[in-house]
């Protein structure tokens, strides 16, 4: 599942989501904004929901995970608010901390992501 939010995420419900009676272990990134940035404007390219799609199947792949949920906040955050929420369910621990941590990584690294510092 991918969402795109202006409002804060609910990680109660993203647990929800990610449960099932095949699920052992569920993983989360929390991304919050740091002290150094006051405020943050957060924009997605086109094509950014489905780049993201493309990582879940992906990761579901690589790893055997179960579910993923990934929700990328945007528009305008400050400091100490919730950024980027990553959840990952499996059989295993071990298999959802591995691609909760590609998930991230592949995040960052894309192009369609754009983080501006406001002051």
């Amino acid at each position: 599942m991918v969402e795109f939010e202006p409002a804060d995420f609910s990680v109660d419900q993203a647990l929800t989501e990610l449960k099932s009676p095949r699920v052992g272990a569920v993983v989360f990134f929390v991304g919050v904004v740091r002290g150094e940035a006051t405020r943050l404007k957060q924009t997605y390219a086109v094509g950014a929901k489905a780049e993201l799609e493309r990582l879940e199947i992906e990761a579901k792949n690589r790893f055997g995970v179960e579910k993923t949920v990934i929700i990328p906040r945007q528009g305008v955050l400050s400091t100490g608010e919730n950024i980027l929420l990553i959840g990952v369910s499996s059989a295993r621990r071990q298999k959802a901390f591995r691609a909760a941590e590609f998930i991230i990584d592949q995040i960052k690294q894309s192009a369609s992501i754009e983080t501006e510092e406001l002051g």
